[in-house]
């Protein structure tokens, strides 16, 4: 996956609101980023099982705005790996 910073466009010197989030999409379809529904999907989960998964600070999440959530596949994964060593060692030990 290619890595690309979020930009923010400056319009007449100032920010605009329409040119940043237009960036930001830009952006998170250049990291092929998740919603919450997109992940539910992959783990067969409900959309709010993610959102609570989130809120537990179980599963990583970027915040786009106040109400608005992507997720990073590779992050997903490493998260899920971590997942799966914690329950290998609670069941060996």
């Amino acid at each position: 996956m290619k890595r690309t910073k979020l930009c923010l466009v400056e319009s007449n010197g100032d920010r605009s609101g329409a040119a940043v989030m237009a960036c930001l999409l830009w952006t998170m379809e250049t990291l092929n980023l998740l919603t919450p529904d997109d992940v539910g999907a992959i783990l067969k989960i409900s959309r709010r099982a993610v959102l609570r998964l989130v809120e537990r600070g179980k599963l990583p999440a970027i915040r786009v705005g106040d109400k608005i959530l992507r997720f990073d596949p590779s992050q997903i994964d490493a998260a899920l790996a971590a997942r799966s060593q914690q329950e290998k060692a609670k069941v060996s030990a």
